[in-house]
């Protein structure tokens, strides 16, 4: 399943805390309508070159996938930086 959400959160030196709420599902509706323009190109492909031509866009979307649940945590000390992919 792709993610839906990213959190980032960011802290200061003096401890001020900001967090942003990100809802990629919104990316992914905008994204939409160039994936279905891609399909017919993908097919053509797959026709012409076999398997391997149409390996690189499943991969990019099994990496897509792969995302749901990282989470990133940079320490540093003027500050701080937190990532999670819901």
């Amino acid at each position: 399943m792709i993610p839906l959400w990213m959190s980032i959160a960011v802290c200061g030196e003096r401890r001020k805390f900001f967090r942003l709420w990100l809802p990629l599902f919104l990316l992914w509706i905008l994204l939409l309508p160039f994936a279905l323009l891609a399909l017919p190109v993908i097919a053509i492909l797959w026709l012409l070159f076999g398997r391997s031509a149409v390996a690189k866009p499943i991969v990019l979307w099994q990496v897509f996938a792969g995302m749901r649940g990282t989470l990133v945590d940079i320490d540093h000390p003027h500050g701080s930086v937190f990532i999670k992919i819901v």
